[in-house]
Formats: C-alpha cells, sequence, structure tokens
C-alpha cells in the first residue's frame, strides 16, 4: 500500500508540474525540462521498484505472475498519470480560464510516452528481480 501510493504522489506530481510547465512557458523551450522531469520520474520509479525486491520475489513464490505485475503496475500508473491530467485541466478551466485543447492533447501524449517507459522499465527489473 505504501508503495502504491508513493507512485500515485509521485505520478500526479509530476504531470501537474509538467502542465503548469506548458501553461506558463514557451512549449518549444519545454522540452528538455520536461524530459528531465520525465527522466527523474522514472528513475524515482526504478528506486521504488527496486526497493521492493523482496516483496515482489514473494509475491512471485506465493503464485503472482509477471503479467499480473505489469498490469497491475500498468493500472496503478496510467490511472494516476490521467487523473493527474483530468484535475490539471479542470483547475485550468475553472481557476485559470485556459480552454486551449491543445495543452491537453500535449500533456497526455507525455503522460502515455511516460507510461509507455515505466512499463518497459518494470518489464526490465522484473527480468532481473525474478
Amino acid at each position: 500500500k505504501k508503495t502504491n501510493l508513493s507512485i500515485a504522489v509521485l505520478n500526479l506530481y509530476t504531470i501537474i508540474l509538467i502542465g503548469l510547465f506548458l501553461l506558463f512557458q514557451d512549449q518549444s523551450r519545454a522540452v528538455l525540462f520536461i524530459l528531465f522531469l520525465m527522466f527523474i520520474n522514472l528513475a524515482v520509479f526504478t528506486v521504488i521498484v527496486l526497493s521492493n525486491k523482496k516483496e515482489i520475489r514473494i509475491n512471485f513464490i506465493v503464485g503472482k505472475s509477471r503479467k499480473k505485475e505489469m498490469v497491475d503496475s500498468f493500472i496503478l500508473n496510467g490511472s494516476t498519470q490521467f487523473l493527474a491530467v483530468i484535475l490539471f485541466e479542470i483547475f485550468s478551466w475553472i481557476v485559470l480560464k485556459n480552454r486551449d485543447i491543445a495543452q491537453t492533447i500535449h500533456l497526455c501524449m507525455i503522460a502515455v510516452v511516460l507510461l509507455v517507459l515505466k512499463i518497459t522499465t518494470l518489464s526490465v527489473l522484473l527480468r532481473k528481480i525474478i
């Protein structure tokens, strides 16, 4: 539970920070900063997975497969990332009166890329752990 909460907070924080940066900065200059934030998110996610190596091994011995671990991670990461996108867009529409749909599309694309990177990283880590 503590791991899932850590991952959820990490995803919410990263997506909202990227959204704020896209909102207030020129998008062409934002690419390097966004890549940096994604790299930090991926590094912290890797550390969280590696710190739970013993728990993952125990779950594997008990009967939880790699596929089930990947699906659970996909659901957790995907839901929290897109929840962050939805919350950020509601905030920007209501409070900031920003109705730019292109920003929402960019933020969704960034969330999908981050999700793919996390699932790929988890796949590699699970091969090494198990």
